[in-house]
């Protein structure tokens, strides 16, 4: 059934070529639900289209054309197709009317101090903070506003890490790894330069925080035996932050696969460590001689998102 398939589509391009019309939806229509290869039923369909066109009839030509856009909607014209096939393509609405982006990509978490506390001089020395890279995933519902800008919101889980060092006294230091964990929920404003393949942004994120510990242990020089525990710090920190959103982007295909590879910076407007909670955990200050100074985690961010569109064509005109 392939082969003769195969013979046919050759057949009707032949007859087509010839100028001899009549016999050709006959040819393919049997072929078309099952019998061609993929390559081939787009070719025998764009076949269909042509042929009704150069016999004037314009309705079944339409039906055609509608039945190819519904099976590739992804079709992109190329420099070989005819003119006659082009302008009806153009008469139809072929861009996506909304897209689905899950992702997965890289933070990168920087810390600014405000303030410094803790129990040792700190004219002496203060904690140090070292930016770590962390995981994000989640999913963005796009749709397009104009021919230049899209918007989106969508649904995002950060893990973000940054490790901590203070040299409390002579004796005993001090070493953390901060791990947050936090939901968020972003909307952007996407513009497009060209034809739609590169675009900057800018958007909030508002963040809910799910987790927040420090992974500590404390050192001695005198050769005593570290102390090493997790404290949970979420009840001491606020849980909500919006969280400015700037960024840019490119939208690279690879045969059907249309990828989205999105970078830029987050921005934390709200320090998390409640002020009238900052002396309230004993087990921090007794055993670690731990004290949360006033900062934020700003984030560097790199995403990568494969592009679920959806399509519905539909005659412009």
């Amino acid at each position: 059934a392939q082969v003769n398939c195969s013979e046919q589509l050759i057949q009707a391009q032949r007859r087509f070529d010839e100028g001899l019309l009549d016999d050709i939806p006959q040819l393919l229509e049997s072929c078309l639900a099952s019998g061609f290869t993929k390559e081939e039923r787009l070719n025998a369909q764009k076949l269909l289209v042509l042929t009704y066109l150069f016999r004037d009839d314009a309705q079944n030509a339409d039906d055609e054309m509608l039945r190819f856009l519904r099976g590739f909607p992804e079709y992109s014209i190329t420099s070989s197709d005819p003119k006659e096939f082009v302008n009806l393509y153009n008469t139809y609405r072929t861009d996506p009317i909304m897209r689905i982006e899950p992702f997965i990509g890289l933070n990168y978490s920087m810390p600014f101090v405000f303030e410094h506390f803790g129990v040792g001089d700190l004219n002496q020395n203060v904690p140090e903070y070292s930016s770590g890279f962390g995981l994000s995933a989640g999913a963005n519902y796009t749709d397009r506003l104009n021919e230049k800008l899209d918007w989106s919101f969508g649904l995002a889980v950060h893990y973000s890490g940054v490790d901590y060092f203070y040299q409390v006294f002579d004796y005993t230091f001090i070493n953390g790894r901060y791990s947050e964990i936090y939901a968020g929920l972003p909307a952007s404003v996407r513009y497009y330069f060209g034809k739609r393949s590169i675009f900057i942004k800018a958007g909030i994120e508002t963040s809910f925080l799910l987790s927040s510990k420090n992974n500590l242990s404390r050192g001695f020089n005198t050769g005593d035996d570290d102390i090493v525990g997790t404290l949970n710090l979420t009840g001491y920190h606020r849980k909500v932050d919006i969280r400015p959103v700037l960024g840019f982007g490119f939208s690279p295909k690879f045969g059907n696969v249309k990828l989205l590879v999105d970078a830029g910076f987050r921005m934390a407007t709200i320090a998390p460590v409640k002020k009238d909670l900052r002396y309230s955990n004993e087990e921090a200050f007794e055993k670690f001689f731990f004290i949360e100074d006033k900062w934020v985690f700003n984030h560097l961010y790199l995403n990568i998102s494969y592009v679920f569109s959806v399509y519905k064509p539909v005659k412009l005109q």
